[in-house]
């Protein structure tokens, strides 16, 4: 029943930000791809904290933007990202007469729906934004090697939350041939692990993004 009310809500924010964008009298979209570096954030059973290091993913998606005024924008987006997050070990002890390690590799697939205010720096081209961002869980792979041990994979998903939701802020800045640059980070509120797999440890995303995107105008003022 929470999944189905937390499903309704998403969508009544989507198509109510698609409402609002679409009433603007300008409307650019802007097509983008990019790449990001993201991480878990993880608090154990117990209180201690385990953090991994990061891992680089695939961004793509398309932006929708609408000014409100000159400076101010509002921006939605459909986007797929590749998060995820690394964990390896290696205390230099040996295996069979081999270094031994150990590489553990969990790969999240996301649509991300961010909506965001803009807010434009004069007539320089920077410009800032923040807002919140829900995601969409596709899918969760996770790989693992071991010295010693045959390389092992398995999906993952049954074991993470279907739905994220995030802060996110960042600048850009566009040309003046409409080529936009992005350099954003997000911040997971949502404990995305379920408990039947993780107990009472909780586990959040973290990630940095790069993207690059091409504004199109589909809407003119009168």
């Amino acid at each position: 029943m929470k999944r189905v009310l937390r499903f309704t809500v998403l969508i009544f924010l989507c198509f109510s930000m698609n409402s609002c964008v679409l009433s603007c009298r300008d409307i650019v979209l802007s097509p983008v791809v990019g790449i990001d570096s993201s991480k878990f954030s993880e608090e154990g059973d117990y209180g201690g904290s385990n953090d991994g290091s990061s891992l680089i993913g695939l961004q793509l998606g398309v932006d929708a933007l609408a000014p409100l005024t000159n400076q101010l924008l509002l921006e939605g987006g459909l986007r797929y990202a590749a998060k995820g997050n690394k964990t390896s070990f290696d205390d230099g002890g040996e295996f069979e007469g081999e270094n031994y390690s150990f590489e553990d590799k969990t790969r999240l697939n996301y649509i991300d729906l961010p909506i965001l205010a803009r807010y434009r720096l004069g007539n320089s081209g920077f410009s800032a934004y923040g807002g919140v961002q829900p995601s969409l869980l596709l899918s969760a792979q996770q790989k693992s090697s071991g010295t010693g041990s045959a390389d092992q994979s398995m999906r993952v998903t049954d074991s993470y939350k279907t739905l994220d939701f995030a802060g996110s802020l960042g600048i850009g800045y566009q040309f003046q041939n409409g080529i936009r640059l992005n350099l954003g980070y997000d911040h997971g509120f949502s404990n995305i692990a379920k408990s039947d797999a993780f107990g009472a440890g909780a586990i959040n995303n973290r990630t940095f993004k790069l993207s690059v995107g091409y504004t199109i105008p589909l809407k003119k003022s009168n």
